[in-house]
């Protein structure tokens, strides 16, 4: 059981730590959004006002792209859990029921 609890413990502080980087990730890109939307537009040269919006439009495809990407996977990561929540609602009486017959194992073994 200890070796289960360790595994499950060491499989969240990977997921912690992965969500950890991803949140940081998205503050800085989320920091440089604003930084490139509050830009002096207006006395900015139309050579500098061409390549911001050359950049932003190729930085708005990426997002898109991954956005797409996140969520097919979200999707399947939550087909995934309602399939492991069916599993275990299917699994669940034969551990009951094995765990009932230790205990009456245990009790006859006590008992007699």
């Amino acid at each position: 059981m200890q070796i289960l609890n360790q595994l499950l413990q060491l499989l969240q502080q990977g997921i912690t730590a992965i969500f950890d980087i991803f949140r940081t990730i998205w503050t800085w890109t989320i920091s440089q959004i604003l930084g490139f939307v509050n830009l002096p537009w207006g006395s900015m040269p139309i050579w500098k006002l061409a390549v911001a919006l050359a950049i932003g439009a190729i930085a708005s495809y990426l997002f898109f792209k991954a956005l797409r990407d996140l969520w097919d996977h979200v999707e399947k990561i939550l087909k995934a859990f309602a399939g492991l929540l069916a599993n275990l609602v299917t699994v669940a009486p034969y551990v009951l029921g094995g765990g009932v017959l230790f205990a009456v194992l245990i009790w006859i073994v006590r008992t007699f």
